[in-house]
């Protein structure tokens, strides 16, 4: 691929959407009852491809050196307000305004207000924001969302009350720029992720509506969403016209995929750019339907702008990628790089002599436990880490002894992950002989490391021990049946005190740390080793809630009774049963309100006892790895933290409007 030239196809493409733009800053919109080829479209004067062409070229970097051109798009657009900050459909004043006049709505307000945002956040002033609140507020189906599309009163016909996905997905991503996600948003989207549904009557196209919702959602469902988009793409490698297929690469990109994915639709799609710079146009909106027939609204450089920007973002998101795996080799040093291929070589030398069947199993099994740099670090180099930031030199911790430790951990988490899912309900009966080939070759190793040293023996039986012991109080204490979808809550809630429980299930973790110790001479019942224990109990304590809190609505789902589970269900004792659909709104209310500050707070608490303890074992070098290991969970909680404040905030606004 090659990147200059395609620059200067994107750049004569940007010529093109320049061309045609107006004396007074807009672009103008084409309506055709033909959404094949276009044939016969009529200018009309609406303010639509011009919001979006903004939107589109805020997406383009900065070495194109448009700004003053979007400057005067943001000049017209900001001339289209109404008092409220309301926009709609037409250009003030037009022909088309006098004679087929719409009401204003919330689709061109907030897809303007967006693109403006974008350009320039300043000028989506507080007041502009509380306007915007307001808006919104005259027209919710209920508090939080969804949103009507037209703001018109109550006493208006049914056909200006519709509630539409694409028309609350733009809302959504306005709202997602001023760090703002409501929950009732992102329920209203996932419900259409489940039925497959996502049709407007207001968009041509199911991509532009697809589009909308990957410029904020960021949910659980995304996979499924991915799915169904990947499924819909023809063996050309397109998704149809030009348009439709910047929109899917656009959409795909959005949400996260390899670029692998979408590099031969994009390379398709620069294929299909026309000598002047031009990509052909089609179909964008539904401008109206008469007489049952449909009209279209789009225009070549509306598509053109959609094809620059899926192209930029692609060769943007293959730089960085290239950027940032270039930092990784220079910032992996030759030890560490040499450390985690002894392991990996290790790891396949044990497998490799097992049946092809069994062998395939066990390798994707691995490759589950490692699928990026932060699991690579966190446990197989792990025990690599600790020696370095201990200044270790003795030859009991040699290079052998580290890379063995490296191979036990990636066993033991390949072997619990399988087991997990079982203790969870969720277990796939084929892969426990795999767990118990990885349970048993560590078990190997670690007899070899440890010889006739009895201490090390002692430390393997009780660390193997209190994670089966915690593993049997969970299952014996922390499950709930589910009876035809109503979880049954139990007389009793688990007690789970000062969260040790969820330190020890996971106490494998901390075992190449401890055994490095007792091998550099250090006793269990010594302090350092004592708070060496204790900085990783409370660091796997607050990583544990961490995870607990983002997938609390899976595990009511299955009955798995979570510290963050039971936080919500005391909240709702009055009930003996809890319908999981029914009631999920009300539990999300209480996660959000009322429990999400007290996870927080608690995993904060652990963070900093870990760090506390890091503090006091005065790792001689390298203890910023651990430093950042716990950072990162502390972080995540007062990121979550503001994000409650803020949702709060404009929930206040509602309030204070009604």
């Amino acid at each position: 691929m090659n990147e200059e030239k395609i620059k200067k196809q994107l750049k004569r493409g940007i010529d093109f959407i320049f061309s045609t733009q107006q004396k007074d800053g807009s672009f103008s919109g084409f309506t055709s009852s033909d959404s094949r080829n276009f044939h016969g479209a009529k200018k009309q004067n609406t303010i639509f491809p011009t919001c979006f062409i903004l939107s589109n070229l805020n997406e383009v970097r900065d070495f194109f050196d448009i700004h003053n051109q979007k400057k005067r798009i943001v000049n017209f657009l900001l001339k289209q307000k109404s008092p409220q900050w309301s926009f709609n459909y037409w250009k003030r004043n037009s022909v088309q305004a006098k004679k087929t006049p719409y009401p204003e709505d919330l689709d061109d307000t907030f897809c303007v207000l967006a693109a403006v945002f974008e350009f320039n956040p300043e000028i989506i002033s507080d007041e502009v924001v509380v306007c915007a609140v307001s808006l919104l507020t005259f027209v919710e189906e209920k508090e939080g969302g969804p949103y009507r599309t037209w703001l018109v009163g109550q006493e208006a016909k049914r056909e200006w009350k519709d509630i539409d996905l694409a028309v609350n997905s733009n809302i959504a991503y306005f709202l997602s720029l001023q760090d703002v996600f409501l929950e009732n948003m992102i329920d209203f989207v996932e419900k259409a992720i489940d039925r497959k549904k996502f049709s407007s009557p207001y968009y041509s196209s199911i991509y532009s509506v697809l589009y909308f919702i990957s410029r904020f959602y960021r949910g659980k469902k995304k996979k499924e969403l991915i799915g169904f988009i990947l499924s819909k793409k023809e063996e050309n490698f397109t998704w149809g016209n030009a348009l439709d297929t910047s929109l899917a690469c656009g959409t795909l990109m959005n949400l996260g995929v390899s670029l692998e994915e979408v590099k031969l639709s994009i390379l398709k799609l620069i294929s299909l750019q026309n000598k002047d710079g031009s990509w052909d146009a089609a179909p964008f909106v539904i401008e109206r339907v008469q007489n049952k027939i449909k009209y279209h609204s789009g225009s070549s450089a509306l598509t053109t702008s959609f094809c620059v920007s899926a192209i930029d973002k692609f060769l943007s998101k293959n730089q960085k990628t290239k950027v940032k795996l270039k930092k990784n080799r220079d910032s992996k040093t030759a030890e560490i790089q040499k450390t985690h291929q002894r392991i990996i070589k290790k790891a396949q030398k044990i497998i490799d002599y097992l049946d092809e069947n069994t062998k395939r199993g066990m390798e994707d099994q691995i490759k589950k436990v490692i699928q990026s740099e932060e699991s690579i670090d966190r446990v197989i180099l792990l025990p690599f880490y600790f020696k370095k930031a201990l200044k270790v030199d003795n030859e009991r911790v040699n290079s052998k002894i580290i890379a063995n430790l490296g191979v036990i951990s990636l066993f033991g988490w390949a072997a619990y992950d399988i087991y997990d899912d079982f203790l969870d309900g969720e277990g796939d009966a084929k892969k426990i002989s795999l767990a118990n080939v990885f349970l048993r070759e560590l078990s190997i190793i670690y007899s070899e490391i440890s010889r006739n040293d009895a201490s090390m023996k002692k430390l393997f039986r009780d660390m193997m021990n209190m994670v089966e012991c915690a593993n049997f109080w969970e299952v014996e204490n922390c499950r709930a049946k589910i009876v035809e979808n109503e979880l049954i809550i139990p007389k009793y809630l688990p007690n789970y005190g000062n969260l040790e429980k969820l330190f020890e299930r996971s106490a494998g973790h901390v075992l190449g740390v401890a055994t490095i110790l007792l091998l550099t001479g250090k006793k269990r019942n010594s302090k350092y080793f004592q708070k060496t224990f204790l900085l990783f109990q409370h660091y796997i304590i607050a990583r544990q809630l961490n995870d607990d809190m983002h997938d609390w609505e899976d595990d009511i789902r299955s009955g798995n009774m979570t510290w963050v589970v039971t936080l919500i269900i005391k909240r709702m004792m009055k009930l003996k049963r809890i319908n999981l659909d029914d009631d999920l709104e009300k539990m999300r209310e209480i996660f959000w309100h009322e429990v999400v500050i007290e996870i927080c707070n608690e995993i904060i608490f652990h963070t900093s006892k870990a760090k506390k303890y890091l503090q006091n074992l005065k790792l001689e070098r390298d203890g910023e790895f651990f430093e950042k290991m716990i950072k990162s969970i502390e972080n995540a909680s007062k990121k979550t933290i503001d994000e409650q404040k803020q949702v709060s905030e404009f929930l206040r606004h509602f309030h204070q409007k009604q």
